[in-house]
């Protein structure tokens, strides 16, 4: 038995597309996706489409419950703010199939393999679907984390790091960002999970991709026009590696939030300073 394992995808049609092709010249058909399908990423209706046409164990993440908490009316502030531009314009943008589609998945769930045991799949941790879990940190709630699920493997996502780890003799699986991935050769990550001499096993991948056409997508979108800073901290986060939004939040003072989010003022602001610095930084490598 043999597994192709995703998470994050954040609305990267090209990325989920490279995935899948890769997983099918090794004669994988059968997917678990751990959640973040959409948000971040300019075509979360054509992702989910993607989606909804493989036979696929597909869980929710964070992404969708923020998305679905705003349809529901709650957290409304968040269209005055351009932090969380994204997520509106994903919101807005979703089609009503697609809304019922994300309603309809469940924030985790335990896949049976027969012989081969059971794997849970959850997107932060079998406690909360925003919660990360590290293969070399806070070994005591991983070791929770494994003691709550009492499967043969368990797959998480969110943290958008892939690593494995056998744990007392359950294997834990991050198969890395799908999407919005941090990885020297601009990437699409993944993970293939093999049932082998009795055993669960598990491989990191990488599939390849044209960045170029991904950008001309995302200059394409209105999204690039609502959420443009957003929007441009994805890109650069694909193309060089790194998570360039976390890094720029990280770059604010306490006194910038008000109610748990940056004025807009402000935002624009470290943005001008964040993209001079990107810019002359690399001229000067030149």
């Amino acid at each position: 038995m043999r597994i192709g394992v995703i998470a994050d995808i954040h609305g990267n049609l090209h990325a989920l597309k490279a995935i899948i092709r890769d997983l099918n010249k090794a004669g994988i058909s059968d997917y678990i996706i751990a959640g973040d399908l959409i948000a971040d990423c300019s075509q979360p209706n054509e992702v989910l489409d993607y989606i909804k046409t493989l036979n696929a164990t597909v869980i929710k993440g964070n992404r969708e419950d923020y998305v679905l908490s705003y349809l529901k009316g709650e957290n409304q502030h968040w269209r005055n703010y351009e932090q969380m531009a994204s997520v509106v314009w994903t919101a807005k943008t979703l089609t009503k199939e697609n809304v019922e589609y994300i309603k309809g998945l469940s924030d985790s769930c335990v896949r049976s393999c027969g012989k081969c045991g059971c794997i849970r799949i959850v997107h932060g941790s079998p406690f909360h679907i925003s919660e990360h879990l590290y293969e070399d940190k806070e070994q005591d709630r991983l070791l929770e984390a494994v003691q709550a699920c009492q499967t043969e493997v368990l797959v998480c996502g969110h943290s958008h790091r892939p690593w494995k780890k056998e744990v007392n003799q359950t294997l834990v699986l991050n198969p890395g960002a799908a999407g919005v991935h941090f990885n020297q050769w601009s990437g699409a990550e993944y993970a293939i999970l093999s049932f082998e001499n009795g055993k669960w096993q598990a491989s990191h991948h990488i599939a390849l991709y044209s960045v170029e056409d991904f950008k001309q997508t995302m200059h394409k979108s209105s999204l690039y026009e609502v959420a443009p800073i957003w929007a441009r901290l994805i890109v650069q986060s694909i193309e060089e590696g790194f998570n360039a939004n976390i890094n720029f939040l990280r770059s604010f003072e306490a006194t910038d939030f008000h109610d748990g989010l940056i004025e807009n003022e402000v935002w624009n602001q470290r943005a001008k300073v964040w993209f001079n610095f990107e810019i002359n930084h690399h001229h000067g490598n030149n």
